[in-house]
């Protein structure tokens, strides 16, 4: 089963067992049911945001259903192992017992368009380029070595600024 069958086998048998239809899912996640009902026939994978949405709409962490196996540690992400379309690459799969989700995360101008919210909370280190931070009614400008450090239950979103492309390391922390 190839690894987004696996995900969308885990979303659904995790929805079903919560008896949560696709309706009071999408309601929750702010997810379209199309998309969902994709996601659970292995037909696609949504983007990052819609996923940590719909795993928060469910009362887990976003690796409850991207972890394929465990490895053990410690656990090595690649520098030549690419991110998916929005520009995420998850660092810590193989890990179900992590604490903590690494992410690499390249951004051009359009960035998170959306504003995200999520349970726990979220660092961010600029490796490359300038970085917008919209947090709350607050905007912050990040440089390379700048790092931020916040409640992600609080609406937020970032972008490369500058007229070039930006890199971050961001970890959610999810307490449980």
């Amino acid at each position: 089963m190839a690894n987004q069958e696996k995900l969308g086998v885990r979303v659904k048998a995790y929805r079903e067992n919560l008896n949560m239809t696709l309706e009071e899912l999408s309601l929750k996640s702010q997810v379209d049911v199309r998309t969902i009902t994709k996601l659970e026939s292995g037909e696609l994978v949504p983007g990052m945001g819609a996923l940590f949405r719909i795993a928060k709409a469910m009362g887990q962490r976003l690796g409850t259903f991207m972890d394929d196996q465990y490895e053990p540690d410690p656990i090595i992400s690649r520098a030549e192992e690419p991110v998916d379309a929005d520009g995420v690459k998850m660092m810590a799969h193989g890990k179900p017992d992590r604490n903590m989700d690494p992410y690499w995360i390249e951004l051009d101008d359009k960035g998170t368009v959306r504003n995200m919210e999520f349970e726990g909370e979220f660092f961010m280190l600029v490796l490359e380029g300038e970085v917008e931070l919209n947090y709350g009614e607050k905007r912050e400008v990040l440089k390379k070595g700048d790092s931020a450090y916040f409640n992600a239950l609080v609406k937020h979103n970032y972008r490369s600024i500058g007229g070039g492309k930006a890199t971050i390391v961001g970890v959610h922390y999810m307490p449980m």
